[in-house]
């Protein structure tokens, strides 16, 4: 959430949709292509929206990307930790905190 938007990924092909919502109307405002077809997990984070990728095979390892909001298709990766599949991206508005797949730690 971002203010008075939401945020939220929607199943797609070849890739998946970024939505930006408003939250009063319920009306998209935005939307672009995400980086891939298995996105899993969003957070919004200051100028930035994250999201994890768990592509395997040629598009693997899993990915977070770091996206920026005014210009979308300003983009960085950087491999996820361990390479493990996230499942789930928070903040603690400072820090980008991921939850792996199949249990264990958040990664902070």
């Amino acid at each position: 959430m971002d203010g008075d938007f939401l945020y939220m990924v929607v199943d797609g092909s070849p890739t998946d949709v970024v939505m930006k919502v408003n939250r009063g109307s319920g009306q998209p405002v935005q939307s672009f292509n995400a980086p891939s077809g298995n996105t899993d997990a969003i957070e919004v984070m200051g100028d930035f929206i994250y999201v994890a990728t768990n592509d395997q095979g040629p598009g693997g390892p899993p990915k977070i990307w770091k996206i920026t909001k005014s210009n979308p298709s300003e983009k960085v990766s950087f491999a996820s930790p361990n390479n493990w599949e996230i499942a789930g991206l928070g903040s603690d508005g400072t820090n980008l905190i991921a939850g792996p797949r199949n249990g264990g730690q958040f990664f902070v």
